[in-house]
């Protein structure tokens, strides 16, 4: 039998009843569902932050150490990384990475991404070990002495240019220590000429740089402990996230992650004077 045209609006109005009834429910059970996540992801938090320092150590800023170590002379296996077996007869002039300048090798030391005196762990899991070229940048003493006191650091780009220098500390911008060097007429490059600047790598064969994931890890940690100090307000500067692009890249849980590693303001390391690079 044909179905009357008055029951249709009957039949409309029950289904429209049984459709709003279903998305409640699942309304509901979906809220049940982002508590529960909200509380594995508080649960995750408070693990990362206990398991973190135990795991991984304090990602703190240390002093400089001498660039032999032992047996290894790590700054000659660097300068031969980035320039070639050519610069080791000491004769050619080399760039300081971050400044841009020409120097004579003697200047020039080797300085640590991730540092000597970190638990070296994560830097395992990252299948590198800490005198791994890539874990080494060539500057000028000045520049490593800030860079080890998280002063300035080091960020991956997402485009090139792939790194960018930052100085964190503000009143090298503006302050009573502008110059980077001694300030004379043959040494006068100042800390707001290398301040978002790219990381010069122009004359680096066969395309060698730095780490970025070891840059990213370093860079964290210095924005960290700026803020901390307040030479920096949160969000000033951008916190490195393309260091850890991958196919299996989680930016949500590498951001968890970074942001557990503690720093210290305290000096940790051997005491050797760096000048000995």
């Amino acid at each position: 039998a044909a179905v009357q045209p008055s029951a249709v609006p009957s039949d409309l109005a029950v289904l429209t009843t049984l459709l709003g009834e279903a998305t409640n429910m699942m309304r509901e059970r979906l809220g049940k569902v982002d508590n529960r996540l909200d509380k594995v992801d508080n649960k995750l938090d408070t693990a990362l932050g206990l398991l973190s320092p135990l795991m991984f150590g304090q990602l703190g800023p240390t002093s400089s150490k001498s660039s032999k170590s032992g047996t290894v002379d790590y700054r000659a296996d660097a300068i031969k990384y980035y320039h070639g077996q050519a610069c080791l007869d000491g004769k050619k002039m080399i760039t300081c990475m971050v400044t841009g300048e020409q120097l004579p090798p003697e200047r020039i030391v080797a300085g640590h991404v991730y540092m000597q005196s970190w638990n070296p762990t994560l830097l395992n899991m990252m299948g590198k070990t800490k005198h791994d070229p890539t874990n080494i940048i060539l500057i000028r003493k000045e520049v490593e002495e800030r860079f080890d006191k998280f002063e300035i650091t080091i960020i991956p780009q997402a485009k090139e240019p792939r790194f960018k220098v930052y100085v964190l500390r503000g009143d090298l911008l503006t302050g009573k220590q502008p110059y980077i060097g001694t300030g004379s007429s043959t040494d006068c490059k100042m800390w707001k000429d290398v301040h978002e600047q790219d990381l010069h790598l122009e004359d680096c064969i066969n395309g060698a740089c730095p780490a970025k994931r070891l840059l990213a890890v370093r860079a964290q940690a210095s924005i960290q402990h700026a803020i901390r100090l307040k030479w920096r307000e949160k969000d000033d500067v951008p916190y490195p996230t393309d260091g850890w692009r991958s196919p299996n890249f989680d930016e949500t849980h590498m951001a968890r992650f970074l942001a557990s590693l503690t720093t210290e303001p305290t000096l940790v390391g051997s005491g050797v004077d760096s000048s000995q690079q």
